[in-house]
């Protein structure tokens, strides 16, 4: 066995993933060097609860097909309790990770880490990022547009606030950055996409020290997917989705724990929910199982509908987040059919649901349309029905388009009308926010407060809306 073993760092991650009460996941890419002896690529931690000074280490091997990255999930944690953790990667020979004693022979990087587990405690004080569609313009190779979007992460890692999750809303890479000219194809486009985005410094901050979770949208696959879709995109989607389930999902619910305590390699779909004592979410693919056919058009499945609409019956949470990458509503004047908007059907029996069941405190979450707002939406003559929006965006627009203004948008009008009564909206907030920008949604007692903050970190607007 070798004397010592001196651990890489990482060339993508830590991420902290989905962290429950006993339970944590973390992401991290190894280096693509590998040696040409009979050895592998092993990643490592070592972590221990604050009280602890002996450190239990966690190995699992490096798949190539995985882009040289891996998920290891920490099991039987203790709730509510502090984790420092070290992480890293090597090569190792056959005969090195035979030896049960192997890993005390590691030299660990400097770096040490922190997360903590959930509270099984209902009605503590949640506090929640929120962010959407981040442009870096890594066409040519070069994130051309990573100075602008790594100050919000930046600004999003300072604020002193305890923060129980991420929620990364979609367009997290844009894989056609000029559009059609510079559409990705291939699996590596695609992969040097999210090596860049999620390398870049200050999100990687962010994200080694908060739980993140993610749903991608049209941009990591093509603008306004499928409507577009051709013959020849079979590749195009494959690859894209490859690369979306490697980076984003396979840290997050989607991927199920399997009976040898290791995580499913493909995830059956992409939508999944968590919860946090009383706060629950359910995170949509509101992208890939689209039907277009005017026989039954809908934005979500079969199966995904009928999952939300028993979630929503039947969920005994204070407060229940719907995350749609798409905004639920209000409406852009000029959609592209694109949005719940070209999926009206669906969305009333949605809406319908929640009224009839009488579900309250539902809010569902967007982002993509570049810009920010708050909603309620209320029934002409069920007066108990109230459910709010919540839309966050742009991390960072595209400098030759800025930000849409109120007029893109349909504000404060009637929605749908079902069976002779109406559905209207009015906007909760003062102004539909133009700018870079992102969210911090916090429950707290009867509120949920929802503040927009500009790139630097400047509040731009507090909203407060009292639970029912």
């Amino acid at each position: 066995m070798e004397n010592t073993v001196q651990l890489q760092n990482t060339t993508v991650g830590p991420i902290l993933g989905h962290i429950t009460t006993t339970t944590a996941r973390i992401f991290l890419r190894g280096g693509d060097q590998l040696k040409k002896d009979n050895s592998v690529r092993i990643a490592a931690v070592r972590y221990r609860d604050s009280r602890n000074t002996l450190w239990k280490v966690h190995t699992k091997t490096i798949q190539r097909e995985n882009d040289n990255t891996v998920v290891i999930q920490l099991s039987g944690l203790s709730s509510n309790k502090n984790y420092t953790f070290q992480i890293g990667w090597c090569n190792a020979s056959n005969e090195f990770l035979a030896d049960p004693d192997a890993t005390e022979s590691f030299i660990w990087p400097q770096k040490k880490f922190k997360f903590r587990t959930q509270s099984d405690t209902s009605n503590l004080k949640r506090s929640y990022l929120i962010g959407s569609c981040r442009y870096l313009n890594i066409t040519a190779g070069i994130p051309i547009s990573a100075g602008q979007s790594s100050s919000i992460f930046r600004a999003m890692a300072r604020q002193k606030i305890k923060t129980d999750a991420l929620v990364m809303v979609g367009d997290q890479i844009y894989a056609d950055d000029m559009n059609a000219l510079g559409q990705d194809t291939s699996l590596n486009d695609f992969l040097l996409k999210y090596r860049a985005a999620f390398s870049e410094k200050n999100i990687r901050k962010l994200m080694a020290k908060t739980p993140t979770y993610m749903i991608l949208d049209d941009h990591e696959i093509e603008d306004n997917w499928p409507a577009n879709k051709s013959d020849e995109d079979t590749d195009l989607f494959n690859n894209a989705i490859r690369a979306y389930e490697i980076y984003q999902s396979s840290h997050g619910p989607a991927h199920s724990l399997l009976p040898d305590g290791s995580l499913s390699n493909r995830p059956t779909h992409y939508w999944y929910q968590f919860s946090h004592g009383s706060v629950e979410w359910f995170v949509l693919d509101t992208r890939t199982q689209r039907n277009l056919s005017s026989e039954d058009r809908r934005i979500l499945d079969i199966e995904q509908e009928k999952a939300l609409l028993d979630w929503l019956a039947c969920s005994t949470a204070k407060v229940k987040f719907v995350v749609t990458s798409v905004m639920f509503y209000p409406d852009l004047k000029e959609d592209g059919e694109d949005s719940w908007k070209s999926f009206a059907e669906q969305r009333n029996r949605i809406l319908e649901s929640i009224r009839l069941n009488k579900v309250k405190n539902v809010f569902f979450i967007a982002g993509d349309v570049h810009a920010s707002m708050t909603s309620k939406l209320t029934h002409s003559e069920d007066k108990d029905f109230v459910v709010h929006t919540i839309v966050c965006s742009p991390l960072n627009c595209i400098p030759l388009f800025g930000p849409p203004t109120a007029d893109a948008f349909m504000l404060d009008q009637v929605l749908s009308t079902v069976n002779g009564a109406t559905y209207a909206h009015t906007l909760t907030c003062a102004k539909v926010i133009s700018t870079d920008n992102f969210s911090r949604v916090t429950v707290e007692g009867d509120i949920v407060s929802v503040s927009f903050h500009n790139k630097r970190g400047t509040l731009l607007e507090t909203v407060n809306i009292a639970l029912r």
